[in-house]
């Protein structure tokens, strides 16, 4: 892509909150028309994602897992929208998962 079309999915990228192959899409689709480029991506529903990106993720848990050795160990701390999110087993098997990963 020419630097004016990477200035325009920068820009694109920005207030959409979209990843860049979605913006690069829209871009292509509306012929560097930035205003053109989001009614696009609203109407493909490209946006939705974006819209979730400001939402605060206030609640989660923190995990630790410690080495068998026992001289070291890994502190996490996972965020989620939801408290009914972080406690539900998926979750925290995703926490003990990442933390053992954390001390390979």
């Amino acid at each position: 892509a020419s630097s004016v079309n990477m200035e325009m999915i920068k820009k694109l990228r920005s207030e959409s909150g979209a990843p860049i192959k979605d913006c690069k899409k829209a871009i292509e689709e509306c012929g560097d028309d930035l205003e053109a480029a989001l009614e696009w991506m609203r109407k493909q529903g490209t946006l939705v994602r974006g819209k979730r990106a400001n939402q605060e993720a206030s609640q989660g848990l923190i995990g630790i897992s410690f080495a068998e050795n026992g001289e070291t160990a890994a502190l996490l701390e996972m965020s989620t929208e939801t408290d009914s999110a972080a406690r539900i087993d998926l979750f925290h098997n995703l926490i003990a998962g990442v933390s053992q990963s954390i001390l390979k």
